[in-house]
């Protein structure tokens, strides 16, 4: 029941990376990644027991979850 969110590629040197990959390269845990992905706040798919990742995606979510002051 998990959701395919992913965006489509533009480009084709994009690679995906592993969920734990991910984890060392950002500020978040894994656990917290592994629950954007479930939830289809962060592009990703699964695939077997895997979610996999591209790293824009994560610097996208981040970007849209910086605060916007006047």
């Amino acid at each position: 029941m998990y959701i395919n969110a992913l965006a489509p590629v533009t480009q084709s040197t994009e690679k995906f990376v592993a969920l734990s990959v991910l984890a060392k390269l950002s500020p978040y845990s894994t656990k917290y990644l592994n629950l954007l992905a479930r939830s289809g706040k962060i592009e990703a798919y699964k695939e077997k027991r895997n979610w996999l990742f591209i790293q824009r995606a994560l610097e996208r979510y981040v970007l849209s979850r910086q605060r916007k002051r006047s």
